[in-house]
């Protein structure tokens, strides 16, 4: 191998050198353009553009407020379009501590704002402990919830005295304007803005609005017809401190639900305080044995089936040997009704012993044939959640004792819905309506997205069956039980019911304990509206269904049907006599009150309610979307909060009503 002269090598090495030398300048050049360039920016940052970084950085407030908290949902309105519940928008507050902390040090903190002034303000605005505003704005932190649903007008206050780190996000709360009217039929909504009970869950997505737009609904309930229900309701646990109570109203020309109530009540508003069991929609979910309003389809189906004559006279001497047992009368105690009875005078005295004798004419067979087309031991698919199926004993193991009892009402279950559903049918002329209660489904814009309609579900019975039994049940109010229910110029027909309770443990039925109830429909000739009152263990010396049931269900149905128009006669001896005629226009100008200053959102003024009937005082109030409670009837003499008053949307005002002078 030959080696390079020296010269050669010479060369070469200062080549190499001045390459690297080269190459270190171009590194040495780049790093020093680099740090030029982040030591501009920091002075740039620092000293040039500080309040845009700051801003910005207190911008991670304003980005969670674009969020929104509870959802919007649409509004449910009765049948007269009164609301029955909205959604209220407001804020919740919110801390970000360093930001809060970042501000106070700053130049823009021109007010002097210090950590101890910021918590002192903060709690007395919105009622919380200084202390642990004080704890919270210390932590390092950048997002505290302090007050969940604060009004707008609050909400702007507090937003107004511009603390850096002190936010609101819009959220939404669920208002029932009327408190406790209809409690169980609506629901509540949680606190993530789902309905979890009632038409709130029912109709969840629609109200939300998933997959479309949001939707409002209209219900076939009256408000005027509610008030009557859950009146008469107080009326009931105040004088017999029942276990339950449920009251349900429906026309029985198109299954319409008019008006649901149900004890124990609540307040949706305020449903933190409350367990399941006392929200219950008992008019679904109450399963019970009806006693003698049962009746009323058996002997409906023995007509249908001629098993008797109309003149026919029953062996009735208080008892019936049925096998080794013995059937009794309620009242076989204190009378016998001899040996020559009709069926209609059977159904006049509630005589357990003459329909044992007409369900074993019927027949097994043909009893469940009928049991099934009435709907019993089957959901009536009413849209509201939560619905029982009842109980029917099966076919197979029914004995002759148990085709007796079951004839008059004992060892089978139904629901309050199955029961009045299977009355109205009686009263229509023998059809089986689907009953609902929504009536009309919006959009956002008010455009009518779907029309719920009547469905019928069946014929059972025949217009000439239903006529007989129509004349019977009158007879049963003029001359029978149930003449507590008697409504001077109108005709009323009705059943009564006193059913012993089963003691779910020995599996036999208390000596002290019933259930009451009464069934009716009026006017008898023309049905507007159908009606069941039943009483769960109701206590007293007398506690039978003609005694309890039928004058609350007497109270209602008059007022009902003034609210309808339909006059009765005026010497009426009925306690409820002002409910207010729809559209009777004569509302006096003064019920428009100019507030002190104006409104703003979230607000409503109080107007002057004397003088005003029942429906009108609360149309008044849901239109301004302020809830009520009212007292006595006939026409309003006192209110509180003083006409003029501002007050919150969803406030509550108490309204005495007196007797016309």
């Amino acid at each position: 191998m030959s080696k390079k002269p020296m010269a050669q090598r010479q060369r070469s090495d200062k080549k190499n050198k001045d390459t690297y030398f080269r190459r270190d300048v171009v590194v040495y050049t780049a790093l020093a353009l680099l740090f030029c360039v982040i030591v501009g920016r920091l002075a740039y940052v620092q000293l040039i553009n500080a309040a845009e970084i700051e801003a910005k950085a207190s911008s991670r407030l304003a980005l969670v407020a674009w969020d929104v908290g509870t959802p919007y949902r649409g509004s449910i309105v009765d049948a007269q379009g009164h609301s029955l519940a909205y959604s209220v928008e407001e804020r919740e507050i919110f801390l970000d501590p360093d930001i809060v902390r970042d501000f106070l040090a700053s130049p823009r903190n021109t007010q002097e704002w210090t950590l101890d002034k910021v918590a002192e303000t903060l709690g007395q605005m919105l009622s919380l402990d200084q202390a642990y505003l004080q704890e919270e704005l210390e932590k390092n932190s950048q997002y505290v919830l302090i007050a969940p649903n604060v009004e707008m007008t609050l909400a702007q206050q507090v937003l107004g005295l511009k603390i850096e780190g002190v936010g609101g996000r819009p959220t939404y709360r669920r208002t029932y304007p009327m408190q406790t009217l209809a409690a169980g039929t609506l629901g509540i909504v949680q606190r993530d803005g789902n309905g979890a009970e009632g038409l709130e869950y029912r109709y969840n997505d629609e109200l939300l609005g998933k997959g479309s737009g949001v939707k409002s609904l209209q219900l076939t309930l009256d408000s005027t017809i509610q008030f009557l229900i859950e009146q008469e309701m107080t009326k009931l646990v105040n004088e017999y401190r029942p276990q339950r109570v449920c009251i349900l109203a429906m026309d029985p020309m198109t299954g319409k639900i008019l008006g649901s109530g149900s004890y124990p009540n609540f307040d949706p508003n305020a449903y933190g305080k409350t367990d399941p069991e006392q929200r219950k929609n008992l008019a679904v979910s109450m399963v019970y044995e009806p006693g003698s309003v049962f009746k009323i389809f058996t002997g409906s189906a023995a007509i249908e089936e001629a098993v008797f004559t109309q003149g026919e006279l029953f062996h009735d001497p208080g008892y019936l040997n049925v096998g080794p047992m013995t059937i009794t009368n309620w009242d076989s105690n204190m009378s016998s009704e001899g040996t020559s009875i009709t069926f209609a005078q059977g159904m006049q005295a509630s005589s357990n012993v003459v329909l044992a004798q007409v369900g074993q004419r019927l027949g097994k067979e043909k009893f469940f044939l009928y049991l099934d087309s009435f709907g019993f031991g089957r959901e009536t698919g009413v849209d509201l959640p939560g619905e029982e199926r009842g109980q029917l004993m099966e076919k197979g193991k029914v004995r002759e004792i148990e085709m007796a009892t079951m004839s008059f009402g004992q060892a089978n279950l139904a629901t309050p819905m199955q029961m009045l559903t299977a009355i109205c049918a009686v009263a229509n002329g023998g059809t089986i309506y689907k009953p609902y209660i929504v009536d009309t489904v919006f959009d956002e814009k008010n455009n009518v997205v779907r029309k719920n309609e009547p469905q019928v579900r069946r014929k059972i019975l025949s217009e000439e069956t239903c006529g007989i039994m129509n004349t019977i049940l009158e007879g049963v109010v003029n001359q029978g039980t149930g003449s507590r229910a008697k409504i001077e110029g109108i005709r009323v027909a009705g059943k009564t019911g006193t059913a012993q309770k089963l003691n779910p443990e020995t599996k036999e039925y208390y000596q002290d304990k019933y259930i009451v109830s009464f069934g009716a429909y009026a006017p008898a000739q023309d049905p507007k509206m159908a009606l069941l009152v039943v009483v769960d263990t109701p206590q007293g010396d007398r506690v039978q269904g003609g005694q309890v049931a039928a004058p609350a269900a007497q109270h209602i149905l008059e007022g009902a049907l003034q609210s309808m128009g339909i006059p009765v006669a005026k010497e009426t001896p009925g306690t409820i006599n002002d409910v207010g005629v729809a559209g009777e226009g004569n509302v006096p100008p003064a019920v428009e009150v100019q507030p002190a200053r104006p409104l703003v959102s979230g607000e409503a003024c109080v107007p002057n309610l004397k003088g005003l009937t029942i429906r009108q005082a609360g149309q008044e109030l849901a239109r301004r979307g302020l809830g009520f409670s009212f007292k006595g009837s006939g026409l309003a003499a006192e209110q509180s909060p003083a006409p003029g008053t501002i007050v919150n949307v969803g406030d509550q005002v108490e309204v005495t009503f007196k007797p016309r002078e």
